[in-house]
């Protein structure tokens, strides 16, 4: 068996099954020059494997330039032997073309042992790579948590994080993650140390998102990233700048949970605080809604709002329509939504009303003053109706306004002992003739000259209201 060993390691071969072996029969008192050579090599061999097709050699390149090695590439992966920090890799296609930091790869040191090391240090004087050698005492984390971040050069410590990442395959490591976002911050970075940082790293929102901007224009898969960005804008309730991330957070299939959250926030900031919302978040309410999806009302507003005084294309007015109906069924309507098609304000019964509204503070108490005068008279005491919220802080009362009538309004808001009263405002209903409905009928009757006429119409009126009672009933 020892023989067998000595064997596999002067021909420098290694996988998981002769690591056990080297493990258990390679002792120092048996280890000569050519040995310690091999297992020199061993100990510096990597497996080398990419996702992208049609490669077909691994070439190694020393700091002068030199090509030290040219492997085949397999389906299955390459071993090579990287000896220096400073070795790199290019990768030769099928079809002749060469290829560096491009491609995107992942490498794993079959065999590294302490001990091993240490008896190839014993002997580095009697070897051609004594160099080597003394360089070898390998950086590693742990020494520059001991000795400190500072006292190292920044090139050595991100080739250490671009190969620490490689060999434990993208594990999660904080002080790993501390020192590649520090790289990150002096522009020492590599597509490997971007990618772990978007798989891992949490910080300041800013931070992220700058973070955030640089993997995307790296092609580094960013969604994880995304998703802690809009976390935690979300749970500071503190968004600015973030449609971007979102709409690729979106694209790349979100969290239906944090999706709806995000919503259903963006369209509160802009119906209540008057925030702008980008169309493209719009879209996505209404492709949400189009697919099947449940739309929450703030949502519904928002995008009513938006398309109130926007042209929007003729496949949409099922969605906006649906909305409005969704809403209106719940007793939920502002001013707004009188912009849109006769239509659908007769169906929904808004076509003949007067909306006001009123933006209040929040936990504030809204009293209405309104006076309606008729033909002129301004005698009539002001009404007082007390308000309770459409959503949130805003208030909105519905009135109907027959052609004679002229409304005049204000609010007083109290809140910690403290009122405020608005100006006074004043609303006149525009009316034409031949409206539909009952109170189109109603003005057509109070607009009407001719006496005869008008008593035609009331009677006409009266004789329609008593046969819709008599096939209508009420409940």
């Amino acid at each position: 068996m020892e023989e067998f060993t000595w064997n596999q390691l002067e021909k420098r071969n290694i996988d998981e099954d002769l690591r056990i072996i080297y493990k258990r029969f390679l002792v120092e008192t048996d280890m000569s020059q050519d040995r310690i050579r091999a297992l020199y090599d061993v100990c510096h061999a990597y497996w080398i494997t990419t996702k992208v097709p049609n490669m077909k050699f691994i070439h190694v390149i020393a700091a002068d330039g030199t090509i030290t090695q040219k492997a085949a590439y397999t389906e299955n992966g390459a071993r090579v032997f990287l000896y220096a920090k400073t070795d790199r890799i290019v990768w030769e296609a099928k079809d002749g073309r060469h290829y560096t930091d491009s491609i995107p790869y992942e490498s794993k040191r079959l065999f590294y042992e302490l001990r091993y090391m240490d008896i190839c240090r014993k002997y580095a004087n009697s070897l051609n790579r004594s160099k080597a050698f003394e360089e070898e005492e390998e950086l590693t984390l742990e020494i520059v948590k001991e000795k400190g971040l500072e006292n190292f050069p920044e090139d050595e410590i991100q080739v250490l994080c671009s190969k620490m990442i490689r060999e434990t395959n993208y594990e999660n490591d904080d002080f790993l993650t501390y020192v590649c976002y520090d790289l990150f911050k002096k522009k020492q970075y590599d597509k490997v140390i971007l990618t772990y940082l978007a798989n891992f790293y949490c910080g300041a929102t800013q931070e992220m998102k700058e973070l955030w901007k640089v993997a995307r224009e790296y092609e580094v898969h960013t969604h994880k990233l995304a998703e802690r960005i809009i976390t935690q804008m979300l749970f500071s309730e503190e968004l600015f700048q973030e449609t971007k991330v979102f709409e690729a957070y979106y694209d790349e299939g979100a969290y239906f949970r944090l999706q709806q959250a995000y919503l259903a926030y963006v369209s509160r900031e802009y119906v209540v605080e008057a925030r702008k919302i980008e169309k493209s978040i719009i879209d996505i309410i209404c492709r949400e809604a189009e697919k099947g999806e449940a739309t929450i009302d703030i949502c519904m507003i928002a995008v009513l709002k938006y398309y109130s005084d926007q042209e929007y294309e003729t496949i949409l007015k099922k969605t906006l329509k649906k909305f409005m109906q969704e809403l209106c069924g719940k007793q939920i309507y502002f001013p707004f939504f009188l912009k849109y098609d006769k239509e659908w304000l007769i169906e929904f019964q808004l076509w003949d009303k007067t909306l006001v509204e009123y933006k209040g503070q929040k936990d504030s108490r809204v009293m209405l003053y309104y006076q309606l005068q008729k033909g002129g008279n301004g005698d009539s005491d002001y009404a007082t109706e007390l308000l309770t919220p459409m959503y949130e802080n805003l208030y909105v009362k519905k009135f109907v306004l027959f052609s004679h009538e002229r409304l005049i309004y204000y609010f007083k808001e109290t809140i910690d002992g403290n009122s405020y009263r608005s100006e006074k405002k004043i609303c006149q209903h525009t009316v034409e003739k031949g409206e539909p409905g009952r109170y189109g009928r109603l003005n057509d009757i109070i607009l009407e000259e001719d006496p005869e006429e008008r008593e035609k119409k009331m009677k006409q009126y009266a004789l329609e209201d008593a046969v819709a009672s008599h096939m209508f009933i009420q409940y």
